[in-house]
């Protein structure tokens, strides 16, 4: 199957923006190319296709270069930076976050490069996708899956300038301020192009379960769904190419999420800890006041490290919450399949039914971090139980260690 398709001028367009983006940031190495799809330079569809850049690569390179080189500056800063409710504590936490920043940053740059292939094979699988699916009058509404992206892109934004301001005037190091904030927007972002890539997958699986339900719908009631009714019912075997259509595109949709998952396995389990850890910082920070005797919080501070504890959570919560739906739209597939085997009484329809029965049963899909973990919300959960768990430690720690008064054992009764 051709991995190129004719694209609306618009759409290309907003695809094209939203790859130079990730292209600037260093989490895209290919390009996409937009070709007319005829010799009038006016058409409105053009020719769209991912392919592979050495120019994208070398960018990566260097980016990862001078993010390693930038620790002989920003570590000696961090070390003699002066700031609210300073401890040694918080002193390790502040230099571990920029050195174990600038690891990751850089790995996953690196992966991204060695994985080149690996994007562009997702992106032109996903042009193929949405051309199999037109063919079976199932289009993806595109319209809303941009404004979903759009405004999910545009909330990390928001949340980059609102903790921006508030580091500036809580901290007033430049230095420092961008030690700590870019690895942790580069992560951000990181997990909001991998949740892009889920939307599209799940918004494919919920379009080839409306064709499946729309084979089990009569002619006479086009609203009522007879998988509720009990009776049989009887499908016409010029649908079996429909079937057999639905079943090769779910085999596609099964075939892009397993190398997403792949493709993503190894920078996912180099970005949680780093994601740990500066969650866990952030929350000891938040509430460390309260184990200072005689010192007053600082409202700004306070918001600073609520918009950290947010910031660092909002796309790792959207990722797994989209990673759940999108599992859970999967297996509703089967169960349809299933109904409609189970209510089917013509013979051939039934033997292509059993075929995808069989598909499905033999392929399950997971979204993982190397295998190590599953990311789903169950994962989110466990996180967030990880972080108050630890955090609750370290206060103990910190108050205990703050309650300890000399004792002057040579003092005489």
């Amino acid at each position: 199957m051709s991995s190129k398709l004719h694209w609306p001028r618009s759409r290309s367009r907003v695809i094209l923006s939203f790859v130079l983006f990730f292209k600037f940031i260093g989490l895209a190495t290919f390009s996409l190319k937009i070709q007319t799809a005829s010799k009038k330079k006016c058409s409105e569809n053009l020719l769209v296709f991912f392919t592979g850049s050495k120019l994208g690569v070398f960018y990566n390179l260097i980016w990862s270069c001078l993010v390693i080189a930038s620790n002989f500056i920003t570590i000696p800063i961090l070390r003699d930076a002066d700031y609210a409710f300073k401890t040694i504590v918080t002193q390790i936490f502040e230099i571990s976050q920029a050195l174990m920043g600038t690891f990751v940053i850089s790995w996953i740059l690196i992966c991204y490069c060695i994985n080149e292939a690996s994007f562009v094979k997702i992106g032109n699988y996903l042009i193929c996708l949405e051309g199999a699916l037109c063919r079976l009058q199932q289009p993806l509404n595109w319209k809303h899956i941009f404004y979903v992206l759009f405004f999910t892109h545009l909330l990390s934004l928001g949340l980059f300038v609102a903790l921006l301001i508030t580091e500036i005037i809580s901290f007033e190091n430049f230095i420092s301020i961008v030690a700590d904030i870019l690895p942790a927007t580069f992560m951000g972002f990181f997990f909001l192009q991998y949740f892009s890539l889920v939307t599209i997958t799940n918004a494919c699986s919920v379009n080839v379960n409306c064709a499946i339900q729309d084979l089990g719908r009569t002619k006479f009631n086009n609203t009522v769904n007879t998988f509720d009714q009990t009776q049989h019912m009887f499908i016409s075997s010029s649908k079996i190419h429909l079937v057999v259509q639905i079943r090769d595109i779910h085999d596609q949709i099964y075939d892009i999420s397993n190398e997403i998952s792949r493709t993503y396995s190894l920078p996912v389990l180099i970005a949680l800890p780093f994601t740990f850890y500066v969650l866990l910082y952030n929350v000891y920070y938040l509430f460390e006041p309260i184990t200072v005797q005689n010192v007053a919080a600082n409202f700004i501070i306070l918001i600073n490290s609520m918009l950290w504890i947010i910031f660092m959570l909002y796309p790792l919560g959207l990722l797994t919450s989209k990673i759940t739906k999108a599992t859970n739209e999967i297996q509703k597939t089967g169960n349809l399949v299933h109904k409609l085997l189970k209510y089917t009484i013509d013979r051939q329809i039934k033997e292509e039914l059993e075929q995808f029965s069989l598909q499905l049963l033999h392929r399950e899909i997971k979204f993982t971090a190397n295998g190590y973990f599953t990311l789903d919300n169950m994962f989110f959960k466990s996180i967030l139980s990880t972080v108050i768990t630890y955090m609750v430690i370290l206060l103990q720690f910190q108050m205990g260690k703050s309650n300890t008064c000399p004792c002057n054992c040579t003092q005489p009764l």
